[in-house]
């Protein structure tokens, strides 16, 4: 009997000594601050906006594209896939949300729909745009419908390409569910280089691991997951939106299941809702040319 006890003492100390190990981890991560000028092998520029500094990176001419990247992600999302061919049609700008990729990070953000949709507003008017139309992928979906919210007079068409909406409890993904729990998330995210989606090129992990080097990645997307406030938000949001919008969803996505898209999408008022079949979470990368051609065709629209 002491033998076992002896045994779940040090299982216990063991198990709290890696919880405790999480804060310390991260830091061991981020030993980076965020540079002052564009790092070499970077693409873009820094806009110097009110709420920060914010990276951008632009291709084409033509009416204004804003392209917003998803949980754990940057520009290079659309770099590495769609980008390009959007740009020989549209004037394109990729932005890096508060707390990824290349842009400002602050431990006084609150992660969420309205300080990244006021982000792309002010980006908007550092580059002297007065409208535009905004394509967001998962999270960044779910911060281009409430900026479509917050400044209906600055948006032309939306599309939604397997964006984020509020799932059930058991729609959840496991690792949101793990980087939800207090110390296990911390864990989790200490113990990773870099959180490059599935499938993407050994550069563009390479890229993400760059930037998660910066101070305060981490602990900014752990703040974000764990504001259960941000899901009403973007509820109410969602049935809000007068813009035209596209809906673009892959009928596999295990990330963002179609059901949860089912349930919200056809509040929008103008919705038009395109599903890809067989198309997982990451369109963009998986299916660029359909989702180009989806959104070319969306945009040409009279």
């Amino acid at each position: 009997m002491r033998r076992l006890r002896n045994c779940l003492l040090v299982l216990v100390l063991l198990v709290a000594a890696l919880l405790a190990s999480g804060p310390l981890l991260i830091a061991l991560r981020e030993p980076d601050a965020l540079p002052a000028t564009s790092p070499a092998g970077v693409a873009g520029r820094f806009l110097d906006l009110p709420g920060g500094r914010t990276h951008v990176v632009e291709a084409g001419s033509g009416a204004p594209l804003l392209l917003v990247h998803g949980f754990g992600a940057s520009t290079a999302d659309f770099e590495e896939t769609v980008l390009e061919p959007l740009a020989r049609s549209h004037r394109v700008i990729a932005v890096d949300l508060y707390g990824y990729g290349w842009s400002e990070r602050r431990d006084d953000y609150r992660y969420g729909w309205t300080l990244w949709a006021d982000q792309l507003a002010a980006t908007l008017d550092a580059l002297g745009i007065a409208r535009a139309s905004i394509a967001g992928h998962s999270m960044g979906g779910a911060a281009a419908a409430m900026f479509a919210v917050r400044h209906p007079d600055r948006i032309d068409r939306l599309i939604l390409a397997d964006a984020l909406y509020p799932l059930l409890p058991e729609e959840r993904p496991p690792i949101f569910r793990l980087l939800h729990t207090p110390m296990l998330g911390e864990v989790a995210l200490g113990l990773v280089r870099q959180a490059s989606g599935p499938g993407f090129s050994a550069a563009h992990g390479e890229y993400a691991a760059a930037w998660y080097r910066i101070r305060g990645t981490r602990s900014g997307a752990l703040r974000y997951v764990r504001d259960d406030a941000g899901r009403a938000e973007i509820a109410d949001a969602y049935p809000r939106i007068a813009a035209p919008t596209l809906v673009l969803h892959g009928t596999a996505d295990t990330f963002v299941p179609i059901a949860a898209m089912e349930r919200i999408a056809p509040t929008i008022p103008h919705a038009r809702i395109v599903r890809i079949a067989g198309g997982g979470h990451f369109i963009c990368r998986d299916v660029p040319d359909t989702f180009v051609r989806e959104v070319d065709a969306f945009l040409a629209e009279p």
